[in-house]
């Protein structure tokens, strides 16, 4: 399984130069299994909005770059209950990462899985909990 989040989607749909190799990143995510959490597609969604709004995509290309995410097929997780919210705060502040964020290496950490990023703080911890990471 791979956790994939907001910031590697996102530079994938605007063709970013910031993804090595995105090619081979795009074959490898149409054919794992992805998880993604529940904040992932308005995180997604507003990043496309975003860009809309700055005039770096259109219409039409929010309406593909849709498409191109169904694509996926990602396995969208349950939120975190509000038991667990104290921890999850906990668990932010010590990786030093926003909770959104700390929620992807939380999943990726919980399923044993590998963590598909290029935010530098989210890399960051999971090379500090031994999470594998796409982009290597």
């Amino acid at each position: 399984m791979i956790v994939v989040d907001a910031s590697l989607i996102v530079a994938l749909i605007l063709r970013e130069d910031n993804v090595a190799d995105p090619d081979s990143v795009y074959d490898l995510l149409l054919t794992a299994q992805i998880s993604v959490p529940a904040h992932w597609p308005s995180e997604v969604a507003n990043a496309l909005w975003i860009n809309k709004r700055r005039g770096r995509m259109t219409a039409e290309m929010v309406g593909s770059a849709i498409d191109y995410l169904v694509a996926f097929r990602p396995r969208t997780e349950a939120p975190p209950s509000f038991d667990r919210m104290f921890a999850l705060i906990d668990f932010a502040e010590r990786e030093k990462l926003t909770v959104y964020d700390a929620i992807y290496v939380e999943l990726a950490l919980s399923n044993d899985a590998t963590l598909a990023t290029i935010d530098h703080d989210v890399r960051a911890s999971a090379r500090r909990l031994n999470i594998a990471l796409i982009p290597a």
